[in-house]
């Protein structure tokens, strides 16, 4: 069975999965939709697509038939549940880029028709998919550490004053377009839900940002543990990637994240590590290979995939509900 994957978008992101979908020996690319027909050209001419499937008219690109469509466009807007809904009610299986939408009511909505429609729905949490996080969370799930006892995490980015407009003047985008990567991977690897947060946030004196650019948050997760966050895009030290720096304690050793790699300790002692970066691992292309492939294989086992609309309101609810503290200068639940 070979599945016919669209996308939805001709930015970076979109142009982006072009390569994974046209590698990946169980999936057929079927179209790419996006509004300027010089940027469909673009990406047409650079990845020597034939014109059966480049399109600038929404309607003619979903009337070609789709297993799967990607909506990689950006979040604002309410772009991702209007182009979203088309998909679905054009009968495709739907994947939304991260964040899932600005808000509950329109990542709700997309849960409630897929539902509807009995249409699988996921968000791209790509990064739940990289060796070292893979590997993280089979040490916790093995309990190498023993008890946990808490986490730090710091992602820390650089977005120059040259960066695209839609990116300095967007809301929050140290937690919208980056920090949502390691909050859900928080989720992931400790298996539990945030129930209440405490954060602030700060816009620096002559920031290029038009919104605050760093946060500091204390997340309780479900049964205590507790979790202290931080990201930043203005950083005036070494920067993480996306997936940030790690710490991770337990009462007998500490788990270590930096970027691709990770080290496992216990007694002071190096017990594993996964060095994924160090070898070459790409966390864009390694990551949505395998969300790509665990898609295909969903479809032809049944077996349903864990980042879901529905699982995935959860983090967006974490991430909402930081923005929500620091606005508020008091803690929040997160609900």
């Amino acid at each position: 069975m070979t599945t016919r994957v669209g996308v939805i978008g001709t930015g970076y992101w979109g142009e982006s999965w072009v390569p994974v979908i046209l590698k990946n020996p169980d999936t057929r690319f079927s179209g790419i939709y996006g509004r300027s027909s010089q940027s469909v050209r673009d990406v047409a001419t650079a990845y020597e697509l034939s014109n059966d499937v480049v399109f600038n008219d929404l309607d003619a690109f979903l009337r070609a038939g789709h297993d799967l469509v990607i909506v990689a466009v950006h979040h604002r807007d309410g772009l991702h549940r209007s182009m979203g809904e088309r998909a679905l009610n054009a009968g495709a299986d739907l994947m939304v880029e991260k964040p899932f939408a600005e808000n509950i009511a329109d990542a709700g909505a997309l849960v409630e028709l897929a539902e509807a429609n009995k249409r699988r729905l996921i968000v791209g949490q790509n990064f739940r998919y990289h060796s070292n996080v893979l590997a993280v969370k089979s040490w916790l799930d093995e309990g190498l550490i023993g008890k946990l006892l808490g986490a730090d995490i710091q992602m820390r980015g650089w977005f120059s004053p040259d960066a695209p407009a839609w990116r300095l003047e967007q809301p929050y985008p140290h937690i919208m377009e980056l920090g949502v990567h390691s909050l859900d991977m928080i989720r992931f690897l400790f298996g539990k839900n945030a129930s209440r947060v405490t954060a602030t946030s700060t816009r620096l004196e002559g920031s290029h940002f038009a919104s605050a650019s760093m946060s500091n948050a204390t997340i309780e997760l479900d049964g205590g543990l507790h979790v202290h966050w931080s990201a930043n895009t203005e950083t005036r030290v070494r920067s993480t990637n996306v997936i940030g720096e790690w710490h991770i304690y337990g009462t007998d050793g500490v788990i270590e994240i930096m970027n691709e790699n990770a080290w496992c300790y216990v007694a002071g002692h190096e017990v594993t590590n996964c060095l994924a970066g160090i070898l070459g691992e790409s966390t864009l292309t390694s990551g949505r290979d395998r969300m790509l492939a665990s898609y295909v294989h969903s479809l032809t086992t049944g077996k349903p995939m864990s980042h879901t609309g529905q699982d995935n309101l959860d983090t967006l609810r974490l991430l909402l509900a930081i923005i929500g503290s620091s606005e508020a200068g008091q803690p929040q639940a997160v609900a």
